[in-house]
């Protein structure tokens, strides 16, 4: 009897580290969406601690499970794990503080946009299901498709009874993919404004048990949010000039650097870097031209109706983008916002020609995702319309050539034309239903490095290779 007591006050319980996709759904199919039991109504700052109270691990419970009845948790311990191996490598990596992160597209990228989740887990489950069965990502949440890039633009936490099961996904995906995963700060994120929302106080509910501090985690959550930049800058060159496309939720921050400052910080060579606001950037011949905003809105102040997607306006001339994409029951009731959503940029060689699309379906209807309009990023003209993704198929082909050696004014030449080629079969569409995408890779005209080269391609899925002139094989 006494082995008995001791197993259910210590014995095993489900608890859920949420690791993988399949995981994730089955976890979301066992709490349900809406109707959560609240202890105020306040939809602005609403309080589920009586329903996470109600589903902490009991001794019942743990009893049930003893015959083969488990119950998911959310599991604390393995959260902090997470939490602390995403937090060091970003520290290890030198993201701290006041500071940007910059991100160079290649033609063909699709970078993927999440605007305000505000706890939304069960829409973004649905939206990684999506993309999951496009075999976009895979089921330990590891990007699958070489050109595909995610970003989360802010206030992903508070705003629902499920905010530390959203924190947790969107870490996975950073831990999954660190250099194609990016986390914006958000107002609820800086400042330690979270301390007066939903992820303080499901914190003191549910992670009491593993920190002594006032608010669990708190000190780790600290460090992490300050390991988010406070906006993300896409960006191209053509000439002297630096485009840009601004992604965050205060546009302000574009007025901390002079244009000359912005265009020697965004001007680097590396695909992927950042920069500090208060260290003193170099000067430059070049200047920058901001040429779209994608952003957030305080809605406790102005709110547009959307469906996901909407062009606010414009800011210095260039359009501002509102993506959103929280369909929980607080924003039901407050906003009627009801769709699951997210928004995709499609880059190519010049960013006049780069696109924007909303993807989404209603709740709680979930008929399935849906392509809206293509608009032009930077004018905000509608381009063409297209039928529901799914049916359409792209066609990924790769191809090898010499872009930085002896044989490289040949190759970029190469190269140039495919893009043009396919830069223009994606304006006409000559085939319905299929949409080509190029991959080129510089071999160098090295055997050894194009054999590398095509190998890593095969594995990423392209098996279909456009040759230049020769094999070097």
């Amino acid at each position: 009897s006494c082995m008995l007591v001791l197993f259910l006050l210590n014995g095993y319980v489900h608890g859920v580290a949420l690791a993988t996709l399949s995981e994730a759904q089955e976890y979301a199919a066992k709490y349900k969406e809406y109707d959560v039991e609240r202890d105020n109504d306040d939809w602005l700052r609403p309080n589920f601690s009586s329903f996470h109270k109600q589903n902490r691990p009991t001794v019942l419970r743990r009893l049930a499970s003893w015959f083969g009845a488990a119950y998911p948790v959310w599991d604390a311990r393995k959260f902090k794990t997470l939490l602390k191996q995403v937090t060091a490598t970003r520290e290890q990596d030198g993201f701290q503080g006041d500071f940007a992160e910059r991100y160079k597209p290649h033609a063909e990228d699709k970078i993927l946009i999440f605007g305000d989740l505000f706890g939304a887990f069960h829409s973004l489950i649905r939206d990684l299901s999506f993309l999951h069965d496009r075999g976009v990502i895979t089921n330990s949440f590891k990007i699958a498709k070489p050109n595909y890039v995610l970003i989360f633009n802010g206030n992903v936490i508070d705003g629902s009874p499920y905010v530390l099961e959203t924190l947790t996904i969107v870490l996975r995906l950073m831990e999954k993919n660190p250099s194609r995963v990016f986390y914006i700060r958000g107002y609820h994120e800086e400042n330690e404004r979270w301390h007066n929302f939903e992820l303080a106080r499901e914190l003191q509910v549910r992670a009491r048990h593993i920190s002594r501090e006032q608010i669990p985690l708190n000190d780790l959550l600290i460090r992490f949010f300050d390991t988010l930049p406070r906006a993300l800058y896409l960006t191209h060159e053509v000439d002297d000039i630096v485009e840009a496309i601004f992604i965050g939720g205060d546009v302000g921050i574009t007025q901390r650097l002079d244009k000359k400052s912005l265009a020697h910080a965004l001007g680097e060579d590396e695909k992927r870097g950042f920069f500090k606001f208060s260290k003193k950037q170099g000067d430059t011949k070049r200047n920058v031209e901001i040429k779209a905003f994608i952003t957030s809105e305080d809605r406790s102040i102005n709110y547009h109706k959307t469906n996901g997607l909407t062009m606010l306006g414009a800011i210095g001339g260039a359009p501002s983008w509102l993506v959103f994409s929280a369909p929980t029951e607080r924003n039901q009731n407050l906003y009627k916002f009801y769709y699951d959503a997210f928004a995709q940029v499609q880059a190519y060689n010049g960013m006049k020609d780069w696109t924007i699309a909303l993807f989404n379906q209603k709740v709680p209807g979930l008929d399935g995702f849906n392509e809206s309009e293509i608009f032009s990023l930077t004018t905000g003209q509608p381009i063409r319309k297209k039928k529901d993704m799914a049916k359409e198929q792209e066609l990924y082909l790769g191809a090898t050539m010499d872009l930085s050696k002896g044989a490289s004014p040949i190759g970029k030449k190469v190269k140039e034309g495919l893009e043009l080629a396919f830069d223009k079969e994606h304006a006409v569409n000559t085939v319905p239903g299929i949409m080509p995408k190029l991959t080129t890779i510089d071999d160098e005209y090295t055997p050894r490095k194009t054999r590398n080269a095509v190998d890593g391609m095969i594995q990423n899925g392209i098996n279909i290779f456009i040759g230049d002139r020769k094999s070097v094989v």
